[in-house]
């Protein structure tokens, strides 16, 4: 009872920590947070063995309930981290471009090639 009991308690302070809005600050602090508590969930998921209690079986549900939405929101935070991740390579090479926007234009500068011989 105590395994099942502390992974639904590590579930649902996974969900809260993640319903609140974390500045892109906070965020690396937030991911390793996180994936120390899916390391300690994992564990004791390990060590939750049948038969069940009545009672085991009532928090099992609410814990399989609850690790969607974990499920919902951690892949709301890995889009997030792309997005921010496309935004970044985007603003590099808008700032190349800036410093020095004919990098990519290629010219002859005005020679003739005969491609004749």
């Amino acid at each position: 009872m105590e395994a099942i009991q502390k992974y639904y308690q590590l579930t649902k302070e996974m969900l809260s920590l993640l319903n609140v809005p974390s500045g892109s600050q906070k965020r690396k602090e937030l991911i390793d947070h996180i994936t120390e508590m899916i390391d300690n969930r994992q564990q004791w998921m390990e060590q939750i063995k049948a038969p069940y209690t009545q009672e085991e079986e009532e928090l099992g549900k609410q814990t399989v309930i609850l690790d969607r939405q974990l499920n919902d929101k951690l892949q709301q935070l890995f889009q997030s981290i792309k997005k921010d991740m496309r935004n970044n390579k985007k603003q590099q090479r808008s700032n190349t471009k800036y410093l020095n926007p004919y990098q990519s234009i290629s010219t002859l500068d005005g020679r003739f090639m005969d491609s004749k011989k």
